[in-house]
């Protein structure tokens, strides 16, 4: 017995031990190294409310905006994004209230950052967490924090423990070997979209992928709403809106299955819809999609070749083939609409609020079809559309008495708000619109439609010369093309302005440093950036 006894006890030290070492390891890191180990949460949060964060006065409410780079409000950043918005108008809707908001979204995130941010940020008593996520699920980062528990754990143990995030930061070759199992690569060889693309056999995305990423959705905020609840945070969700009418599908394959018959007969037919779409035949054009589609309508360039041509007669036939068109797109950077089905039934299953600013877009869009004058490039919201989106989270707010009464919002004094917002709204070259044309010129880059990403880059260096990010992506574009004399042009051009942000650039994009490459070896293009 006293044998056991002793077995038992050694085995609890063996246990307790280490938990003792590592539990006065984090608090030491915590104590002592508080600047060093902040998290984004942390910095967002200290920018609004102050450096060390006080604590939440009895008449102050709180509010954590969560999600992707269309919540964080790019491309113009924090001044004008939804957060900014509620900062200005909640002192006009609701005079006398403390009402503080705090901006943790970030370009790029996902579900599974949120389920994170919102877990870091309870130490800072919020009352409301506003939940804009969804869009960047199958991004080829993303995918790997989707299937590998290694990069799960990585994510939680970043953000949760003081001790991790300083040993990262200190010993950061260590974790690239961990992490990647090489070391020795340039860095754009480590990031996680160049991983994903090794370790994936295709970065197309079909139907039984995108059920598994509506499952993980779920249950990153399932435990979003399980903590909100535990902790008394209220929690709103919106729905995703994305550009319809703009933005052709990245990639098409068949979700159905066909036999060989039936797919020889789509592919005659949709190659014969092109010929006659190209000689302006279209009302014979929308035939042969329309006996495609009739095998196969999963196709998501016919969906989206159907919508532009029955825009001319038909404004509802339209917007039902852009809507499939992005929703069978292969290359998911819009979230589909099985995503925003999927936040309703969140928000009916918890008894969450939910606020319609697909709707509310809508109705300010040309024929109720979400384009460029809405958002930018494929998902980012204009200067305007972020207004809006503000205006109906507050009336979402006021009609679920959150903060105070419905009957106490003064809704006649938010023009006063909107001027004086409008007035300051940040202009660069006098035009806003230059961000349409750069954004989606951007996005039809990595989509490689190098046409027509030539025309919006072209556009937006002439409405906003100062964005010479621009010049780099147009000269491959250029290259692409086989344009080669404009090409070097264009990264002469870049070069002279600035080197060390063409050398950046070279450094995070694969193709721009291939392109740049074999210019500088046959033209008068400098190496200083190489």
């Amino acid at each position: 017995m006293n044998r056991f006894k002793g077995l038992i006890a050694n085995l609890l030290l063996l246990i307790v031990t280490p938990v003792l070492i590592f539990g006065i390891v984090e608090m030491s890191s915590r104590l002592f190294l508080g600047k060093k180990v902040k998290t984004y949460f942390q910095d967002q949060t200290e920018l609004e409310l102050g450096c060390p964060v006080p604590r939440k006065q009895p008449d102050e409410y709180r509010i954590f905006i969560f999600g992707g780079s269309a919540a964080y409000g790019f491309p113009v950043a924090d001044r004008y994004s939804i957060a900014a918005w509620l900062r200005k108008e909640f002192p006009y809707l609701l005079p006398g209230k403390k009402i503080k908001v705090m901006n943790c979204a970030w370009p790029g995130k996902a579900s599974h950052h949120v389920r994170e941010g919102t877990r870091n940020v309870l130490q800072f008593q919020p009352d409301l967490f506003i939940i804009y996520s969804g869009h960047n699920e199958t991004v080829a980062n993303n995918r790997l924090f989707k299937d590998s528990p290694v990069y799960d754990l990585n994510l939680k143990l970043t953000f949760r423990s003081a001790f991790y995030r300083y040993f990262t930061k200190r010993v950061e070759r260590v974790r690239k070997w961990i992490t990647y199992g090489k070391s020795g690569y340039p860095e754009k060889q480590y990031r996680e979209e160049v991983i994903a693309q090794k370790l994936y056999k295709r970065m197309e995305v079909d139907e039984d992928e995108y059920s598994r990423v509506l499952d993980r959705y779920r249950k990153n905020m399932t435990e979003v709403i399980r903590l909100a609840k535990r902790h008394g945070v209220d929690v709103l969700f919106v729905n995703l809106p994305s550009n319809l009418r703009n933005i052709p599908p990245a990639a098409s394959m068949h979700f159905r299955p066909l036999t060989d018959e039936a797919l020889s007969k789509w592919n005659a037919l949709f190659s014969e819809g092109k010929k006659l779409e190209e000689l302006k035949e279209y009302a014979s054009a929308v035939e042969k999609y329309r006996e495609a589609a009739e095998i196969d309508p999963t196709y998501a360039e016919l969906q989206y070749r159907l919508g532009c041509l029955e825009e001319v007669k038909d404004y509802e036939a339209a917007k039902k083939a852009f809507t499939l068109a992005r929703d069978y797109d292969a290359l998911p950077w819009r979230a589909k609409s099985s995503m925003n089905e999927l936040i309703r039934s969140l928000c009916r299953e918890n008894g969450l609020m939910f606020t319609d600013i697909v709707g509310a877009l809508e109705k300010v869009s040309p024929h109720g079809i979400i384009e460029a004058g809405t958002v930018y490039d494929n998902v980012h919201p204009t200067v305007q559309a972020e207004q809006i989106i503000a205006d109906e989270i507050a009336k979402t707010l006021a009609k679920n008495n959150k903060i105070a009464p419905a009957a106490d919002w003064q809704w006649d004094s938010l023009e006063k708000a909107r001027e004086e917002k409008d007035s300051e709204i940040w202009k660069v070259d006098g035009s806003l619109n230059a961000y349409r044309y750069v954004l989606r010129g951007l996005h039809l880059w990595e989509r490689r439609y190098y046409d027509d990403a030539i025309a919006d880059l072209e556009k937006g260096l002439e409405l906003m010369p100062k964005f010479i990010e621009s010049y780099a992506f147009l000269a491959d574009a250029y290259y692409r093309q086989g344009k080669m004399d404009q090409a070097a042009a264009a990264y002469r051009t870049l070069d002279e302005k600035d080197p060390a942000l063409l050398k950046d650039l070279i450094g995070r994009y694969a193709d721009i440093e291939e392109s740049y490459s074999r210019i500088s070896m046959n033209s008068g293009v400098s190496n200083n950036a190489a």
